[in-house]
């Protein structure tokens, strides 16, 4: 799984990253783990991302999951997405261990 970016740093954003996966898991169907991270890893890539907004992004995650998220789905993958707040700290951490 070396291409998952996000990693939770503490017990509360695990829990929420792991129902962002539930989520993904439950759109994807039957599908290896592996894939389900990854997938899950690339949607909170959009939902962090500030440069593409609202409807865009909705396209872009409906898209990654093949389906398209009724918008009470959405609005909760959007709650969730909000609720990680140790999203790039991993890049702070390898910054300061290169220095």
């Amino acid at each position: 799984m070396e291409d998952i970016t996000y990693r939770p740093r503490t017990a509360a954003t695990r829990a929420i990253f792991d129902s962002i996966i539930t989520i993904v898991a439950n759109n994807l169907g039957d599908v290896p783990h592996e894939v389900v991270c990854s997938t899950a890893d690339a949607v909170l890539e959009y939902l962090k991302d500030d440069n593409i907004k609202g409807l865009d992004k909705k396209r872009e995650v409906d898209d990654i999951l093949g389906v398209t998220l009724r918008p009470k789905q959405w609005n909760g993958l959007v709650a969730l997405g909000k609720k990680i707040t140790d999203y790039g700290a991993q890049d702070d951490d390898e910054n300061n261990s290169t220095a």
